[in-house]
């Protein structure tokens, strides 16, 4: 763009070699001419990112061991994103995002661990078949006995 201005081309016809409105040319030409090469860098832009109190950090953090019922919610485990839209549906922010939700708790060393399953059954011999059933398993791959023909 800027060698193409040195030879003479005008701000309309380099937008149209290089398929770029002229009001994008426009803007490099300028940057070039008042910074030089230093110009031809995009400017990193700080994104404000919102900072919340200590205090309410640790209202998230306490809100982590609170189950959700007792809130009356329709749920029994908090997510990073539950967590977020609970405290925009109480107003205790005006926007909050599910990560930053996980950045406060990590900072305040909470975390969610993953639910484990467990199975239980009204059968009283539940537990004598499940036993079973493993040494079945095991057998069967200590012997490398096909299961089908």
């Amino acid at each position: 763009m800027i060698m193409l201005s040195w030879d003479g081309y005008t701000v309309p016809e380099i937008g149209r070699i290089l398929d770029i409105h002229p009001h994008t040319v426009r803007h490099w030409i300028k940057q070039y001419n008042e910074k030089g090469i230093d110009g031809l860098y995009d400017e990193e832009k700080p994104v404000p990112q919102p900072q919340y109190s200590e205090e309410l950090e640790n209202e998230i953090a306490d809100l982590a061991f609170t189950p959700p019922k007792q809130l009356g919610l329709p749920f029994d485990r908090w997510t990073c994103e539950r967590m977020a839209q609970y405290l925009v549906d109480t107003g205790k922010v005006k926007h909050i995002s599910g990560e930053k939700v996980r950045q406060i708790l990590h900072k305040k060393r909470v975390s969610f661990k993953k639910a484990k399953l467990h199975i239980t059954s009204p059968d009283d011999q539940y537990e004598v078949k499940k036993n079973e059933l493993k040494t079945s398993k095991q057998i069967i791959r200590q012997t490398n006995y096909p299961l089908w023909g």
